[in-house]
C-alpha cells in the first residue's frame, strides 16, 4: 500500500468558550487551477482551501436551537453541517467518561470568486478576510452584532 502525501491541513481554534468554539481549517490537495492549461497530471498543484466552522457543546442554549445557527454571517451560507456524538471506548468505564455530542456548522471559501484564497497558504497565516469573518462569527454569537 502506498502512502498518500497528497493532502495536508491545518486548524486554529481562533475562540472557544463553555457553549462554543469557532475553528479556521486550511486544507490542500492536489489538483489543477482553471487557468493551468491541460489537465494532465504533470499540471497538477497543491490547491488551498479555506473553512469556518463552529463547534456548539450540549448542554447549551444554543445546542437547543442549533437551527439560530443559519442566520448567522456566514461567508456564503451554512455549506456543512453535521452533528457528532462521542462515546468512550469499551464503553463507559468512570463517572468522567460520559457520550456526549455536539453540532459543527460551517462555510468555505469555495464560492465564485474565492480563488484568491486558493493562493493563501495556511502554513503563512489565515487571511485578513478570513480572520475578519471568524471575528464576525464570534461577535454574532456573543450576541455582539458589531465587527
Amino acid at each position: 500500500m502506498e502512502l498518500n502525501f497528497d493532502v495536508c491541513s491545518h486548524e486554529w481554534v481562533v475562540f472557544k468558550n463553555n457553549e462554543f468554539s469557532v475553528v479556521v481549517k486550511h486544507w490542500q490537495r492536489k489538483g489543477w487551477h482553471s487557468f493551468s492549461g491541460e489537465f494532465t497530471k504533470e499540471n497538477m498543484v497543491m490547491i488551498n482551501h479555506w473553512n469556518v466552522y463552529v463547534h456548539v457543546f450540549e448542554g447549551t442554549e444554543l445546542f437547543d436551537n442549533v437551527e439560530r445557527l443559519e442566520s448567522a454571517p456566514w461567508h456564503g451560507g451554512v455549506t456543512y453541517q453535521e452533528k457528532f456524538t462521542q462515546r468512550p471506548a469499551n464503553g463507559i468505564q468512570y463517572d468522567w467518561q460520559k457520550e456526549h455530542s455536539y453540532y459543527k456548522y460551517g462555510s468555505d471559501y469555495a464560492h465564485a470568486y474565492d480563488e484568491r484564497f486558493e493562493a493563501e497558504d495556511g502554513k503563512d497565516g489565515i487571511p485578513y478576510e478570513i480572520q475578519n469573518d471568524a471575528q464576525a462569527l464570534v461577535n454574532w454569537l456573543l450576541n455582539k452584532e458589531e465587527v
